[in-house]
């Protein structure tokens, strides 16, 4: 895009009113979500959902799915059921 990092990171929390990982996260989020409510993905473990959704590890995963959701994955995975 031609755009800074730190550019990009300053019209995200200026527009958005969010820090960029907020941001970032969320739409990790949401992809791993979609993942979660495929019946075929939703046989991987938490982990493996975890990596494919862009997270390092799943305690980052599961911290950030329930700062952006206001449950953990399982407690997501549940509600599906």
């Amino acid at each position: 895009s031609g755009i800074g990092l730190h550019q990009l990171s300053a019209f995200i929390n200026q527009y958005e009113n969010v820090h960029f990982n907020t941001y970032i996260n969320r739409y990790r989020i949401k992809h791993a979500q979609s993942l979660l409510a495929d019946p075929i993905q939703r046989r991987k473990t938490l982990e493996a959902i975890a990596h494919e959704s862009g997270f390092n590890n799943r305690a980052s995963f599961i911290s950030a799915f329930k700062k952006t959701t206001g449950h953990t994955p399982s407690e997501h995975l549940r509600a599906l059921k």
